[in-house]
């Protein structure tokens, strides 16, 4: 309940509104969320042209003490291949009944070769929500097989409440799921590619004309009956 539904503020002013939030009996333990929204009252004597109204919304989290479960679970990865970059989205699911700040390092790292890129962010995750967040890299010049993944840490200390320091020694750390992907290279080293390949395969077929082939030796055994005046040159001759 507020103390006031409506005021006046002259320009530059401020003012403090108190309010008081009544929880019902069956509530459940954790965080309830909820919102104020001030919106300017529209003029009564504005009559043509335009008439510009701004709405604010402040967020306002309750919280029931009991027992508070600090607790997040990575739930999918999809990897979105683009003409210069490539997004990674990294999904959460809180099992919490408070928000959390929680810490996402994503990582795109060459299976083969290819230099490695990571990013990491922090977000908040309210409680008992879906979040999901998507993180944009550089395609890489070379293409190949990459593999995609991410890390979801957050503080699992009950005492910690959302906006605060996220690291402390209760700090949690989770491996999320990963995903290997092709990304085709770009044109030029696709070119650069094809030559080197070429290249290659006119090695391998002039490599037989160049090394001289081996005698063969007939396998084919005849019997030669020898004669008076034979001799071993003159019967291989024969």
């Amino acid at each position: 309940k507020l103390e006031e539904d409506e005021l006046k503020l002259p320009p530059g002013q401020k003012k403090v509104v108190k309010f008081n939030v009544n929880a019902p009996l069956g509530a459940d333990v954790g965080e309830h969320n909820g919102c104020i929204v001030l919106q300017e009252k529209a003029d009564p004597e504005f009559q043509e042209g335009i008439a510009l109204n701004f709405r604010t919304a402040i967020r306002v989290a309750v919280l029931i003490p009991g027992d508070i479960i600090k607790e997040l679970q990575t739930s999918g990865i999809k990897v979105t291949p683009k003409k210069n970059t490539v997004d990674v989205m990294a999904r959460v699911t809180s099992k919490s009944n408070v928000s959390l700040d929680a810490r996402i390092d994503v990582r795109l790292r060459g299976l083969l070769f290819g230099k490695s890129q990571n990013q990491e962010n922090t977000f908040p995750v309210l409680s008992k929500e879906d979040a999901e967040w998507n993180f944009e890299f550089k395609k890489p010049f070379w293409g190949g097989l990459y593999k995609a993944g991410f890390s979801v840490s957050y503080n699992g200390d009950t005492s910690v409440e959302l906006g605060e320091d996220p690291e402390s020694q209760n700090l949690t750390k989770i491996e999320g799921p990963s995903k290997i992907v092709f990304l085709w290279p770009h044109p030029i080293a696709m070119g650069l590619e094809l030559l080197a390949y070429l290249a290659a395969v006119l090695t391998l077929i002039s490599v037989p004309k160049i090394i001289p082939a081996p005698r063969r030796i007939k396998s084919k055994r005849e019997l030669y009956p020898v004669r008076d005046g034979d001799t071993t040159e003159g019967i291989t001759d024969t």
